[in-house]
């Protein structure tokens, strides 16, 4: 009996060594790492004019892929040289650069965060009228504008295009040549054929994911711009197939135009396209009053705050 409260005692006396070993052990390890953090925080501080600095960069917002750099998102602060590799520079130019991923704010800028924006001499900005768009689609998203056909069909318009305004249906994007006359297209297609719905889907990660091939077929009339347009680096072959793919396309569609009831005279034709483009314009509107809502309303809360 006796016996077997010794080992009691011996084992409880073990337990509470090991708990007070442990602890102090814990208690040395944090008290060295807090030394060597000081140590590192006393060099830095004792920089002197005989070590180079730099000016690198912490982001002062949270920032989406895709979305382009901008000097107010960024905080100067100088770093020794040797602790520089990789790092965004303030001698470095920051035009025409873009996040390749969503970063929160305080991350410092490196080169793995941001990539080159080129843009090329064709770049415009377009307003797209849309049937449906993404829920809580945002400006500096990107977007690929699709349209959907009555049976189901679906065709891919334009790609990894950057959203440079919402306003309410309307999207602001950022284009090429190539992009423009395909709009023209669709917005034929769009009001002549009933039941086509022009719609947007947006990137997940817009600053690494490139676009894809568009595969949407342009009216012979847009093929036909396209070979006339020096901006268009176009052949013949490449006419006739996109031709080839266009009368598919239409051919496709002939069920449509019975059920309507619709004539194929260019005439009428054209007047079906002519009063789309009404709806369109009207629709246009809609959005510039949008937008100027939202400027009037951002003027009121400014004039509010400095009250």
């Amino acid at each position: 009996m006796r016996k077997g409260k010794m080992i009691k005692v011996v084992i409880f006396t073990i337990l509470i060594l090991l708990l007070v070993g442990g602890v102090t052990y814990k208690f040395l390890s944090m008290q060295q790492e807090i030394a060597v953090l000081s140590n590192q925080v006393q060099n830095y501080e004792g920089i002197g004019e005989s070590q180079q600095l730099v000016t690198a960069y912490t982001l002062a917002v949270d920032v989406k892929s895709g979305e382009s750099v901008k000097q107010e998102h960024l905080v100067p602060y100088d770093i020794p040289l040797e602790l520089a590799n990789n790092i965004v520079n303030y001698s470095e130019n920051l035009e025409n650069l873009v996040y390749k991923v969503n970063t929160n704010t305080g991350t410092i800028l490196t080169k793995d965060i941001i990539s080159d924006e080129i843009l090329s001499n064709t770049a415009r900005y377009l307003d797209v009228v849309t049937d449906i768009q993404p829920i809580g689609i945002e400006e500096n998203d990107y977007v690929d504008v699709r349209i959907n056909l009555p049976f189901g069909d679906d065709y891919l318009i334009m790609t990894h295009k950057k959203v440079v305004q919402v306003n309410g249906g309307v999207l602001k994007l950022l284009v090429d040549e190539r992009d423009i006359l395909a709009h023209s297209s669709m917005v034929s297609d769009r009001y002549y054929y009933s039941g086509m719905q022009v719609y947007v889907t947006s990137y997940a990660e817009a600053g690494t994911q490139s676009g894809l091939e568009n595969y949407y077929p342009i009216s012979e009339y847009a093929i036909s711009s396209m070979l006339v347009n020096p901006n268009i680096d176009i052949n013949e072959t490449q006419s006739n197939q996109m031709i080839e793919q266009r009368k598919l396309f239409e051919e496709s569609l002939k069920l449509t135009l019975e059920e309507d009831n619709r004539a194929n005279t260019p005439a009428e034709k054209a007047k079906l396209v002519e009063n789309g483009k009404r709806v369109l314009e009207s629709k246009i509107q809609q959005g510039h009053q949008y937008r100027q809502r939202l400027i009037d309303e951002a003027a009121k809360e400014a004039a509010k705050n400095n009250r």
